[in-house]
């Protein structure tokens, strides 16, 4: 699953962002700049970033094998939009709260948090096995159209022959599922249909932070004492519950203090290789938390039946 060595077309994306830039703008310092929490080693370092530089990965979301017009078509015709229509209901959610959303920017603000589970390149890689495991699964079964046509020097499966002479749709299945996933008709009405809020946490000792992982869980989300959580800002958090608000005892019992070091923690616990702060302060806390590059991370959810496995 290598990078296609061929040059990008013209005017093709070659940093795809799976955290976008408006929303790690959200984290900007004057000079337009976030502080990247990261352990490339032993030790967590802190460091100014351009969000135009951080959060993407060269080619992350290219079809492989295919015409050039169509390699970047995930990016260009599926994300481009999705973060564009999030990145105004972002806005609006920090200036106005909920009440300020339409019913669109409502979908698109659910469609994006939907897309943040299933986008970074570790989410991928877990899909693309997945997806191969079902496939491989799936061959075993006897297929009579393919022993039909089957040639004696042909492979003995539809994967084997698949992989043999168009190798790229294999290279790229988990990407043609992608677009579907995130937009689970499932899923996605039952996001919209919680009850939302923003909560201004400006009055907490310290800032939120946010990670290549933002949206946070308490439960199951059927759970009916489930609260959801994703921080907007350093000091707007985007909280959305089945329920009434009395009933998420998440939010009934925690002061701004309490809400921001529990969503802080869960962001620096859950993160995959980074946290995204406003400043440094957050050294030795995010250094007592962030995952060392020898421990594997918690599953997506595409790890069903794995520990910690999101639901």
């Amino acid at each position: 699953m290598g990078i296609d060595p061929q040059k990008p077309a013209e005017n093709e994306p070659i940093d795809h962002h799976f955290m976008p830039i408006f929303y790690q703008s959200a984290w900007a310092e004057q000079d337009g700049r976030v502080i990247r929490y990261s352990r490339p080693r032993d030790k967590v370092v802190a460091k100014s970033c351009d969000p135009t530089r951080t959060g993407s990965e060269k080619f992350l979301y290219s079809h492989h094998g295919v015409p050039p017009e169509h390699r970047a078509y995930l990016e260009t015709q599926f994300f481009s939009p999705v973060d564009s229509n999030a990145a105004v209901a972002h806005a609006i959610l920090i200036e106005k709260g909920v009440a300020g959303l339409s019913p669109d920017q409502r979908v698109h603000w659910a469609r994006y948090m939907m897309s943040t589970q299933l986008r970074h390149p570790f989410a991928l890689a877990e899909l693309w096995r997945l997806a191969d495991q079902n496939l491989r699964a799936a061959a075993q079964i006897s297929d009579e159209e393919y022993e039909a046509v089957r040639k004696p020097e042909d492979p003995a499966t539809v994967y084997d022959w698949t992989l043999k002479h168009q190798p790229h749709v294999i290279e790229n299945i988990h990407k043609t599922f992608l677009p579907n996933l995130i937009d689970h008709d499932g899923l996605g009405a039952y996001l919209i249909n919680m009850d939302w809020m923003v909560i201004d946490v400006s009055p907490a000792r310290h800032a939120l932070l946010t990670g290549d992982r933002p949206l946070i869980a308490t439960h199951g989300w059927k759970n009916p004492l489930t609260t959801l959580l994703f921080p907007l800002s350093p000091n707007k958090l985007f909280v959305a519950t089945n329920g009434k608000r009395q009933t998420s005892s998440l939010l009934q019992r925690n002061s701004p203090n309490e809400l921001v070091r529990y969503g802080n923690d869960q962001i620096a616990c859950c993160a995959i290789d980074f946290v995204i702060g406003s400043n440094d302060s957050h050294l030795s806390f995010v250094e007592r938390r962030l995952r060392h590059p020898d421990k594997e991370p918690i599953p997506s959810p595409f790890g069903k039946g794995q520990p910690n496995c999101p639901s």
